[in-house]
């Protein structure tokens, strides 16, 4: 959601892009509800997921306040802050799944955002912050393409599932080319609807991934 509230601040597709905060809201919402019916008493991972929520509660009040550039630095703090309690959840989550297939679900979540936090960081840069694309920006794309490969040579990946991942891989090649390709006025919109392909797409692989474990179980 702060990809779309950043894409809102830069003026590109914003009636998409309040759309999409609104539904990210309500789905981000069931979310925390299901994992607190995951984790259960379980401590470390408990904990971590009481942080994440406190969290993410912050970042809910922040895009719902008006659209502007200058509150969008608070708004990437806070999804920074976010994305970094969401990896310990998920190592804490990762602890207590025994087989270890829960790491390539895990990793499928984890592109999910990845996605959503390569173009937040296009949009900041649009609206004048170039900082965390610089420094964030190449390691980010590097990691992406790593992963994906590494979820196509999983041997729990199913016909089914690497359908999807190529679906990922057609919209990544997209993305990529937008952002080298700056100077083209089509490209802030090609960031904003490629992004948000990618994450549907990643968000059904999340779910094929656990389906998957569930019929090794």
């Amino acid at each position: 959601m702060s990809k779309a509230y950043l894409q809102a601040a830069a003026q590109v597709l914003a009636d998409q892009a309040h759309t999409v905060i609104t539904d990210s809201l309500r789905t981000s919402e069931l979310m925390l509800a299901s994992l607190q019916q995951t984790v259960g008493d379980a401590g470390p991972a408990r904990h971590a997921l009481s942080a994440f929520g406190s969290k993410a509660k912050e970042l809910f009040g922040a895009v719902v306040s008006p659209v502007n550039a200058a509150a969008s630095g608070k708004v990437v703090h806070l999804s920074d802050e976010v994305f970094a309690a969401g990896d310990t959840l998920v190592q804490e989550l990762q602890n207590l799944e025994k087989a270890g297939y829960g790491k390539l679900q895990n990793l499928a979540g984890r592109q999910r955002a990845l996605s959503q936090r390569m173009a937040r960081d296009y949009f900041v840069m649009r609206i004048g912050d170039g900082s965390h694309w610089k420094t964030n920006g190449p390691a980010m794309r590097k990691q992406f393409g790593e992963t994906l490969q590494a979820l196509e040579a999983a041997p729990l990946t199913t016909a089914a599932i690497k359908d999807n991942l190529g679906l990922v891989k057609m919209q990544w090649m997209l993305f990529e080319e937008a952002l080298n390709n700056p100077g083209d006025e089509k490209s802030p919109a090609h960031v904003a609807t490629t992004s948000e392909r990618m994450f549907e797409v990643l968000d059904t692989l999340v779910d094929q991934y656990e389906h998957a474990m569930q019929a090794l179980a």
